[in-house]
């Protein structure tokens, strides 16, 4: 004979909602979010050395909310960089690239003002100092390595005598000259075919 035991009663079930439709699964997507550069970084084009000093006296710019030439210094205690805005008493402090570099910091607006409307920056068709901006230096790097690949590749796949036609046009006319092309020419075709 078996014995059934009877359950105790305890609390009451909870209440189920109505049934609800299963919400459909999304895919989940990663987007990659790249920081916002907020420091920037100017080189000096040619020069330079250990210090240079970045002249600021008498430096005159187009403003083209006003439509007139005025005059610009970088005073850090002011609040706008062009001269007849800033106080009497206004600091001029020097703007100093070390080895060839100057790293200007989002906390220094004057600054960074100062560095964009200056005449010797390259964006301003000036020759002194440039932006270093890192993404669109890599993207001409890649490039070239591009173009690059692209020579190696045709040099590779085109016939010794259609390579020598065209050494002969771009006026490679010394023996020395044809060894060194020939050579370039067998050195990739063989390590073409040792990489297959």
């Amino acid at each position: 004979m078996t014995t059934q035991t009877k359950k105790a009663p305890g609390r009451p079930p909870k209440a189920q909602p109505a049934a609800a439709p299963a919400p459909a699964k999304k895919k989940t997507t990663f987007k990659r979010e790249e920081k916002v550069q907020t420091n920037k970084e100017y080189e000096v084009i040619k020069g330079g050395g250990v210090a240079f000093l970045l002249p600021q006296k008498g430096i005159t710019v187009y403003d083209k909310e006003k439509d007139t030439v005025r005059e610009i210094r970088y005073c850090p205690n002011e609040p706008s960089i062009w001269s007849d805005e800033q106080s009497d008493r206004a600091v001029r402090q020097a703007i100093i690239f070390r080895d060839k570099k100057l790293f200007v910091s989002q906390d220094k607006p004057n600054l960074r003002d100062f560095m964009e409307m200056h005449p010797g920056n390259a964006a301003n068709g000036g020759s002194m100092f440039k932006e270093v901006n890192k993404t669109k230096d890599a993207a001409v790097e890649l490039e070239k390595e591009f173009a690059l690949n692209d020579a190696i590749s045709k040099i590779r796949d085109t016939s010794i005598e259609d390579l020598l036609a065209v050494a002969l046009y771009y006026n490679v006319t010394s023996t020395l000259h044809l060894l060194i092309f020939g050579s370039i020419c067998f050195r990739s075709r063989s390590v073409s075919q040792q990489n297959l």
